[in-house]
This record gives structure tokens, sequence and C-alpha cells, in this order.
């Protein structure tokens, strides 16, 4: 994903959007300070967002 994709700001069901965008992709919703395991996955993207479910981070894939 680019860094000027648009999803920064958006609500996290955006990650639907994300998906339709990349059928390759699983957009994983998560809130803020959530731990995850650090591999490396070319088909997911993870979508942090804070507790009002707006997305603080630029969904990567990863």
């Amino acid at each position: 994903m680019n860094s000027d994709n648009g999803h920064t700001g958006a609500q996290g069901v955006d990650g639907v959007t994300i998906e339709r965008e990349n059928p390759n992709v699983s957009a994983i919703i998560l809130l803020e300070g959530t731990p995850v395991t650090k591999d490396i996955s070319c088909t997911r993207v993870h979508v942090w967002v804070n507790t009002n479910d707006i997305i603080i981070e630029i969904p990567r894939i990863g």
C-alpha cells in the first residue's frame, strides 16, 4: 500500500475496501496496542484503529 492511500483517518471498516482493492490480502482490524506476531505474510494487512474505530496508521502488507 502507498503512504498516500487515503485510508488513514477513515473508519476501521475500510478494511473491506482494502480487500476489494487487493483481493489477494485479508485486512485484519486491530485495536492500537494489540500484540501481534512478528512473522511477515504477504496476504495480510494490519489495519490499526483507535477506540473510536478510526484508522491511525497507514495499513501495510505484512
